[in-house]
């Protein structure tokens, strides 16, 4: 093939020239040759390496080894060529038997006539739409596998946005699901969640993605409704914000989906999530506390709250007192329903000089007992996105959350990662510290 063994030769030349080329300089030197003279009838596809030789891959899909011997084996953009081609080494080999992954195909026309069905049979068949008979989608399951195709569903719901709207440009959709109705939250935790969607959409946008919130209950807005809108709109990506009870959205379809979850941890269906370390973050809290002079800190916490973390507050505060000295052991309130007369009597029994707690309402409690703060007493916030007014206190990072969980989801869809995961995972912000002022040196 004369052409061929012209295009070695220009290679050649190019590697001795230690001319810096790319890709699109190699292809276009392969097409040129490998079509110049009527003997070679085969147009170039690709050129690829594998089990240390070089290959041409053609179009009618065979594969010939042409025995190249580059001294330079990266094969990547901006990479130097020297391609010398043995005078002894025959013309072209056909080879058989080669891996896989090199005879993969490219694209879903290409399986659809290897199967004998049309493309949107099969391009159905591999988003599993239940149009296409259970018997057609198993063949074309079984065909792509053997072939080597994976279907890209982003790629696909690329393709569908652009037929449908016509648009030159295509941003994927992913939905941010609210397990709760804005009205029923307490206006703190507004506060909070809107600043872990702020997040998520930013990095979302920042990565070439949409959000669309959903509200659960909002508007009729049923489980089911939700699986029906979501599928019927090609949105495989949920963001699930945090929710103030254990949520149960387990019978959502979701072996279509990929899921996070913005809370520590979630278990109809146990899903990935994201959140503060909420352990680390109270011994943060506990080392400025003692840096300030306090000696007696007093931790007050809604008890269902502290139990929905696995206690990892309490614990936390407890663990510091009992291995640091210089504290005075105060028992933590911890309140099923958090009362200002429940509050005055657990202060006036153990009199605390500091008081940590999530709700900003305690500090006017203890200004109501006729203690001042910061000036005789502490008050130091676990969460100061919730508290209306500048206060000491933990910021747990609800915006690094939100970017946090909308960076691995949309990793999952890159990967086509769906399902319930096998193994949960867990990933962690650390609360950073914001000095205010409602604590000082003592």
């Amino acid at each position: 093939m004369k052409g061929i063994r012209k295009c070695w030769t220009e290679l050649q030349e190019i590697g001795e020239r230690r001319f810096r080329t790319d890709w699109k300089n190699v292809i276009d030197c392969l097409s040129r040759h490998a079509i110049d003279d009527k003997s070679d009838s085969l147009k170039f596809v690709a050129l690829f390496r594998w089990n240390d030789c070089y290959w041409l891959q053609f179009r009618e899909g065979r594969l010939i080894h042409y025995g190249l011997t580059p001294s330079l084996a990266a094969f990547s953009n901006f990479s130097i060529f020297n391609f010398k081609y043995p005078a002894a080494a025959p013309a072209g080999d056909e080879v058989e038997g080669l891996p896989r992954e090199c005879k993969r195909m490219n694209s879903v026309r290409e399986l659809a006539r290897s199967l004998g069905l049309s493309h949107t049979t099969v391009s159905d068949a591999l988003r599993n739409n239940p149009r296409v008979k259970q018997e057609t989608r198993e063949r074309v399951l079984q065909a792509a596998d053997k072939a080597g195709y994976r279907y890209n569903p982003l790629a696909g719901a690329l393709m569908s946005e652009m037929r449908r709207s016509g648009a030159a440009t295509f941003h994927g959709v992913l939905a941010v699901v609210d397990l709760e109705n804005a009205e029923k939250r307490i206006g703190a935790a507004v506060r909070f969640h809107s600043k872990v969607y702020e997040g998520a959409k930013n990095k979302a946008n920042e990565l070439g993605f949409k959000t669309e919130v959903f509200v659960l209950g909002d508007e009729n807005l049923s489980i089911s409704r939700l699986d029906d809108i979501l599928d019927s709109r090609g949105i495989r990506g949920l963001l699930v914000l945090p929710s103030g009870e254990s949520p149960d959205i387990s019978s959502l379809n979701w072996e279509h989906y990929a899921g996070m979850y913005t809370d520590y941890i979630i278990e109809k269906p146990a899903l990935d999530s994201v959140c503060p370390d909420h352990y680390r973050a109270m011994m943060l809290a506990m080392s400025k506390v003692r840096e300030c002079g306090y000696k007696r800190p007093g931790l007050v916490i809604v008890g269902e709250q502290d139990r929905r973390l696995l206690h990892r507050w309490e614990a936390a505060f407890r663990i510091f007192n009992l291995h640091n000295e210089g504290f005075d052991s105060v028992e933590p309130y911890l309140a099923s329903d958090l009362n200002e007369t429940d509050f005055k009597r657990w202060f006036e029994k153990n009199q605390p000089d500091l008081v940590l707690c999530h709700r900003f309402r305690v500090k006017g409690w203890m200004e109501s007992m006729g203690l001042e703060v910061p000036e005789t007493h502490g008050f130091c916030s676990l969460n100061i996105t919730l508290s209306p007014e500048s206060v000491s206190g933990l910021d747990l990072g609800p915006r690094r959350i939100g970017q946090r969980a909308m960076e691995l989801l949309i990793g999952k869809l890159h990967r086509n990662d769906y399902g319930i995961p096998s193994d949960q995972l867990t990933a962690t912000i650390p609360a950073q510290w914001v000095d205010g002022p409602t604590m000082r040196k003592m």
